[in-house]
């Protein structure tokens, strides 16, 4: 009966969150600026949880919610789809050619925001992204670490220079990459001379302190994934062999393995 009145409540929410006149076909509001869009399954798995899915480079969140894939795994997994909307259809973390706003304090309003308006508990949230989202989502486990759950990147990681050092300590963070990416490549590249994207390879390395890789699985299906554990922290490196590219079946697959995850 708990269980019952807790989902009850989360569809009040929704519900309320109507007045805003927002949802998954028009954008929502947080407070202090910037917006965001929503999906709520008809069945919660678990109340509080939720993905947040970030775009790539001038794509929106409204592009994020009409990708039947993604709508499709937030209904087979029972938790909410979040696409939070860039200033500029972009990010401006640090390395970043964007310096729109100040993302983190944006990201702490919309956890605000969600908790308050849709019952959205950052603790079991995880955060993905795509290519530039992906970076998002890099600088969010750095930064903002200790707040969510889990982090999932696809195909976009720090821009040059590294951080000296992260303020949290993320729990877990599976990054997923094509070996064949050429516009975000695994290695980085030299943009306008000006901007470098970085090398995945070295942000692992940071994040880890070098620990030594403790197996090589398949974390995700039909990709040959790199595992470390450090000081109750799991990282996984996934590599496909396609190019820039996002499949919501991984982000589906990264849920499913952080939940799995002793550690996760």
């Amino acid at each position: 009966m708990r269980i019952k009145a807790m989902v009850i409540g989360l569809l009040l929410t929704f519900l309320s969150g109507a007045a805003h006149a927002c949802g998954m076909n028009s954008d929502c509001p947080v407070e202090g600026g910037g917006s965001y869009r929503i999906y709520g399954p008809q069945k919660v798995s678990e109340p509080g949880a939720a993905i947040l899915f970030m775009h790539g480079w001038q794509a929106t969140a409204g592009a994020m919610l009409k990708n039947k894939a993604l709508v499709s795994l937030a209904d087979r997994l029972g938790v909410i789809l979040v696409a939070p909307n860039g200033e500029g259809k972009t990010w401006s973390f640090p390395g970043s050619p964007s310096a729109h706003r100040d993302e983190l304090a944006y990201f702490d309003r919309l956890m605000r925001t969600l908790a308050e308006r849709h019952g959205i508990k950052a603790e079991k949230t995880m955060a993905s992204g795509f290519s530039m989202g992906g970076s998002m989502v890099w600088h969010l486990a750095c930064e903002r670490g200790d707040r969510f759950l889990g982090f999932a990147p696809i195909a976009g990681t720090y821009w040059d220079p590294l951080p000296e050092q992260c303020s949290t300590r993320p729990r877990w963070l599976l990054h997923v990459h094509g070996t064949s990416d050429t516009v975000v490549p695994i290695k980085g590249r030299l943009l306008r001379d000006t901007w470098r994207q970085g090398d995945v390879d070295a942000g692992f390395a940071f994040f880890t302190a070098n620990a030594p890789i403790i197996a090589t699985d398949e974390a995700l299906p039909k990709m040959a994934c790199s595992h470390w554990l450090r000081e109750n922290q799991t990282f996984r490196f996934c590599r496909h062999q396609g190019g820039h590219i996002y499949k919501a079946e991984w982000v589906e697959e990264a849920w499913r393995t952080m939940h799995a995850d002793p550690q996760g």
